[in-house]
């Protein structure tokens, strides 16, 4: 670390009081227990994620955070007021912990995929087949013999057609 950067860390250590904001999303969510738990991730939000809020986490003397349970100690009230169930959490060049994205992780899905509340199928049903109360269907009725397949003109192809 050169001169220049040890000095610009000093003035800015001395320079005031830190503290620690929550900025919601929009919409409620019910709150967790304040000391309840919850992930940390350091690369981006998973895909069954939904943002709550942001908290920013303003540097100052005795408010840093290089470690991460650290910061995580220190987010904590926030998170858990939120509803949230994990974070992805972003340091600033110097590796100080500073910004965290609040989430809500919708429940992983079971083998096989799952039945929304909507009755949709997910996964999509392949071509030939339909949705039915969360069930692929074959769109043939008839069904057709073992061995042969409804096509998406919903006529049964035999092997080989």
């Amino acid at each position: 670390m050169n001169v220049r950067n040890i000095l610009l860390m000093v003035v800015f250590l001395l320079s005031g009081c830190g503290s620690t904001t929550f900025t919601s999303a929009g919409g409620f969510h019910a709150a967790r227990p304040t000391t309840c738990d919850f992930q940390v991730f350091t690369s981006g939000a998973p895909a069954n994620a939904q943002e709550l809020g942001t908290i920013d986490v303003t540097l100052a003397a005795g408010h840093t955070f290089p470690d991460l349970a650290d910061f995580k100690a220190e987010i904590r009230p926030y998170v858990c007021r939120a509803g949230g169930d994990a974070v992805v959490a972003t340091a600033n060049g110097n590796g100080w912990w500073i910004k965290a994205s609040v989430l809500l992780l919708a429940p992983a899905a079971p083998e096989g995929g799952l039945v929304e509340a909507s009755g949709a199928c997910t996964p999509p049903c392949s071509p030939g087949y339909e949705c039915n109360s969360g069930t692929c269907a074959a769109l043939c009725n008839p069904a057709c013999p073992a061995g042969w397949v409804c096509g998406p003109d919903r006529t049964c192809r035999g092997p080989g057609q």
